[in-house]
């Protein structure tokens, strides 16, 4: 993602060359009229890199011709109205709400799109993304899923792979009492970091809520191999010996 991201700003930038932006630039609605040309280059830049878009997201243009063709004053693509919203409510949160918030963390002056696009055209999360995959495929959907965003985005910022993403995707499942579909993800989770002790802590759970013993005692072992003094493990354990 990270290389994608850098090649879309170097393509962007690129093909802008030799465009001049304007200094009085039309049909402003959020950004202020007198924004100056080197304030819109910089706005444009931002969602660039913020949701991984080029200009024809917004714009009327073809792909790959000079800007100087495009037509920026057209309101005839939808994102570009979905823009102007979610500049505002950007606008609202930095200068309404967040000085509402005496004890707000000083260091963070305001968000950005980025805070929560993450590079993505639309925010979500991981979590998220491989619950869509099990609605749409069940349990057979949410691996390769997994697997397809990781070799896309591993290393990126757009989503969280440590492993609090499928233990917590996890913990949804076990709400829920779906708990094979728990320890499914939990096994994919432990795959992906065999040292995880929350996923197999978890497993073990989810055994013992499926009344399987004999898995729950081998998860615990794994567990308390890794780390002899987890209490939760040992407690559990002590529990299956009695």
């Amino acid at each position: 993602m990270r290389f994608a991201v850098a090649l879309a700003i170097t393509v962007f930038s690129l093909q802008a060359q030799g465009w001049n932006w304007p200094e009085k630039s039309k049909n402003l609605k959020v950004l202020p009229e007198n924004t100056s040309a080197q304030d819109l280059a910089k706005t444009m830049k931002q969602f660039n890199n913020a949701l991984g878009v080029r200009c024809t997201f917004c714009h009327v243009g073809e792909e790959g011709k000079d800007l100087e063709t495009y037509d920026f004053v057209s309101d005839n693509i939808s994102e570009k109205q979905s823009a102007r919203v979610m500049m505002s409510m950007v606008e609202v949160i930095n200068k309404q709400q967040l000085t509402k918030m005496s004890k707000r963390n000083v260091q963070v002056k305001e968000v950005s799109c980025v805070t929560c696009h993450h590079g993505l055209i639309e925010p979500t999360t991981l979590e998220d993304e491989l619950m869509v995959a099990f609605t749409k495929k069940g349990l057979t959907g949410i691996a390769p899923k997994y697997k397809e965003l990781r070799d896309k985005y591993y290393g990126g910022f757009a989503y969280d792979f440590s492993e609090r993403s499928l233990a917590s995707l996890a913990g949804r499942f076990a709400n829920n009492k779906q708990y094979t579909e728990a320890i499914a993800v939990l096994n994919l989770n432990v795959e992906n970091f065999p040292n995880s002790q929350i996923s197999l802590f978890r497993i073990a759970q989810n055994f013992n809520s499926l009344n399987d013993k004999a898995n729950v005692k081998s998860t615990l072992q794994k567990l308390l191999k890794i780390n002899p003094d987890h209490e939760g493990g040992k407690a559990m354990m002590a529990e299956l010996n009695k």
